[in-house]
């Protein structure tokens, strides 16, 4: 209970820390899905996932605090099983007694930790990594207690039912199985056939499992709007040759996490020659080698470093991902990086009592670099001010500092980041939309509309965002509601008819019609369009005051 109490501490910063990024596609902010009965929840490919969401969502709402806190418990609990892991691992190097537990509680604290862990624990839609490690860990653990022994059905049932739940929350996890191999190959004390011969069950139950795991991965892949083979821009072999730098990035972060971003905006390689993708290579090749040559003397750190390499390749190899680094990603690899930690450790020829201080003085000062990083993920302006602060020229970031602060209600700062997110990507329709929402908020009218029609110019001049019917009303119903405001009724409703003839299902364009109906004092008008409004999104809160206002019901 004490470390669970001092990951508490640690993490506090976080734990009421605002919705951000990607959490803001989660279903419970999804209009068109939130109201639903729960089979609608899980219809994705990641049900299980979306299944903690929607408790979380039923018991608190959008209120964030409980999603943090089951974020948080998921991450203890995957301390508990890598401590487990660890130890058995190390009673297998022959490292028993108070030694063996010092270091597998060091590796499991280690983890617990660890800075760069605070994306994935401290950024709610990171749930999908620690969930997924949970079922991975567990499903480890179960394999690791047979060794030498015959798997029976319901063992191998077990750690296929568990790893098939890993799968239903993160798709990365599809490589334990090799992992297993791996591990026959270095503790195995049988010879190939022997350990097939008393492994069968498992691996012919696994391989039951692999062709629902390839049906999953392709399902998911198509789903996919930032990943796939079908990127704009990016082809497999660019992604390759840009993951033989981030290894090595990872790896740094671990041993030394300064420069943690939200955003890292990591460059691509464009070929092997770029931006040091050949040495990577080089490096890496040569990290390989040592490890296979330095097998038998350092078999735990050289079986952790495969480890490492084998649970880091779904995302850092040849499937295209759109950012080609993101700390969480370290989280379930982490593992292999632990192992070669401690089988290094072991070697250090101390007593257990001056082995156990030593290690906690590590462990406290990586508490505090861990409590300050999450001091970042308080809020969402002090997340991406530090993200634009590393990474100025990252127009997502600026974008995303935007937003935080025009929720804030700091139109100013909004308006400017905003303006610096489109002098870096001016194709960004949106960024052109939410500039001109800032600018109106300055009281600035004119200039949010010449913001809006240019914005209408670039849209009708890009063929792939000229097909996006949504984004085209959206910036219409924009347009027609700030001439609304300011009365020009004319110009509002040619705005609110071309959003109308752009996507007749968005919502908001019958709410601003409805605002120009109550301007003339057409009050049953109004209240037809605000209804109607609230037929197409029944949590249209614009749309629900509106009809308050006008002593109307729904």
């Amino acid at each position: 209970m004490a470390v669970l109490a001092a990951l508490v501490v640690v993490y506090s910063p976080a734990l009421h820390g605002d919705f951000v990024f990607d959490d803001f596609y989660l279903p419970f902010w999804n209009e068109e899905v939130v109201d639903l009965p729960l089979r609608h929840w899980l219809s994705g490919v990641r049900p299980l996932l979306i299944l903690t969401y929607w408790i979380n969502f039923q018991l608190s709402g959008t209120d964030s605090f409980s999603y943090h806190l089951v974020n948080l418990f998921l991450h203890f609990g995957n301390g508990l099983l890598l401590f487990w892991i660890a130890r058995r691992y190390l009673e297998w190097s022959g490292e028993s007694g108070s030694r063996g537990e010092i270091l597998a509680a060091f590796a499991a604290g280690l983890f617990l930790f660890h800075p760069v862990q605070s994306e994935a624990v401290s950024y709610i839609a990171g749930r999908s990594e620690s969930l997924a490690v949970l079922f991975s860990f567990a499903a480890l653990l179960l394999f690791l207690q047979c060794r030498d022994e015959e798997i029976s059905w319901s063992r191998a049932g077990g750690i296929l039912a568990l790893l098939t739940a890993a799968m239903l929350v993160k798709e990365h996890t599809v490589v334990l199985p090799l992992l297993f191999l791996l591990t026959e190959v270095y503790w195995s004390g049988l010879g190939p056939r022997q350990w097939l011969r008393v492994h069968w069950k498992l691996y012919a139950a696994l391989s039951v499992g692999a062709v629902a795991s390839v049906v999953m991965i392709v399902l998911v892949l198509l789903d996919s709007k930032s990943a796939g083979f079908g990127l704009p821009g990016l082809t497999w072999y660019e992604y390759l040759f840009t993951q033989f730098r981030t290894v090595w990035v990872y790896l740094r972060f671990f041993v030394w996490p300064a420069g943690q971003n939200v955003d890292h905006a990591f460059p691509f390689s464009l070929s092997l020659f770029d931006q040091g993708s050949l040495w990577g290579l080089l490096a890496l090749a040569a990290a390989m080698a040592a490890a296979l040559a330095l097998r038998r003397r350092f078999r735990l750190a050289s079986y952790g470093f495969l480890t490492f390499l084998l649970f880091l390749a779904p995302t850092s190899s040849i499937l295209p991902l759109l950012d080609a680094l993101v700390e969480r990603r370290l989280y379930f690899p982490m593992l292999g990086l632990l192992l070669v930690t401690t089988d290094l450790l072991r070697r250090w020829r101390i007593s257990a009592p001056v082995l156990g201080v030593a290690l906690g003085a590590v462990l406290l000062a990586q508490a505090a670099v861990c409590y300050q990083r999450n001091h970042v993920w308080r809020d969402a302006i002090a997340l991406w001010e530090d993200a634009v602060s590393k990474s100025p020229h990252n127009a997502r970031a600026q974008f995303q500092l935007a937003h935080a602060y025009y929720q804030a209600g700091d139109c100013q700062s909004s308006a400017d980041h905003y303006q610096e997110s489109v002098s870096l990507t001016p194709g960004d329709i949106t960024a052109h939309v939410n500039w001109a929402l800032a600018l109106d908020c300055l009281g600035q009218p004119d200039q949010a509309v010449a913001k809006l029609e240019q914005g209408a110019s670039r849209l009708a001049a890009d063929p792939r965002q000229s097909e996006d019917t949504r984004l085209k009303a959206h910036l219409y119903s924009q347009l027609g509601m700030i001439h609304g405001k300011h009365g020009r009724a004319a110009a509002a409703r040619e705005a609110l008819n071309e959003a109308l003839r752009s996507d007749a299902t968005y919502s908001l364009t019958y709410v601003y019609l409805g605002h120009l109906e109550f301007a003339r004092n057409e009050l049953g008008k109004a209240a037809e369009y605000y209804r109607r409004a609230l037929e197409l999104n029944p949590r249209n809160e614009l749309a629900k005051e509106s009809l308050e206002r006008l002593g109307r019901s729904p």
